[in-house]
């Protein structure tokens, strides 16, 4: 208020996130899906609840009766799988710590998977050097395999 009482009207821009005013969101302007609604959990909020929760539970390792978390019991069942020699929990168990790595052969593959039909009769080295003029990066090691072929 300016010192006659009257509002001052500021000056609106319109611009990068300033819409014109009658673009706004009013009470009569409201989005179609306005998401979720209050007070409702998701999905993965649940799941995290359940995970810390504590249940009596039978170690399969020791076959003692303890008091477990939820997240507990599954690393428990996962290593016992493991060691009872279940590849895919081996397999699991390695992609947590290692991470998963992928073969030179499968990167190979989906160079060639990503190159159309009309290269199929170019040879490995011309593959390569197409891959490259694509911007696809190759790891060295299937460079020095196609040199090593060609060598031969």
């Amino acid at each position: 208020m300016n010192q006659t009482g009257a509002k001052r009207e500021v000056e609106y821009k319109v611009g990068d996130r300033h819409p014109p005013l009658e673009h706004r969101f009013s009470s009569t302007n409201q989005p179609a899906n306005p998401g979720r609604k209050k007070g409702s959990v998701c999905m993965t909020d649940l799941l995290r609840k359940y995970l810390e929760k504590k249940i009596d539970f039978k170690d399969p390792i020791t076959k003692r009766e303890i008091k477990k978390k939820f997240k507990d019991i599954i690393i428990l069942r996962l290593m016992a799988n493991a060691i009872s020699g279940n590849q895919r929990a081996i397999d699991e168990v390695l992609n947590r710590i290692d991470g998963v790595k992928q073969s030179e052969a499968l990167i190979f593959q989906n160079i060639l998977n990503n190159i159309t039909n009309e290269y199929s009769n170019l040879s490995d080295a011309e593959l390569i050097d197409q891959a490259r003029a694509r911007g696809i990066n190759l790891p060295d090691s299937i460079e020095q395999r196609v040199g090593e072929e060609g060598e031969k």
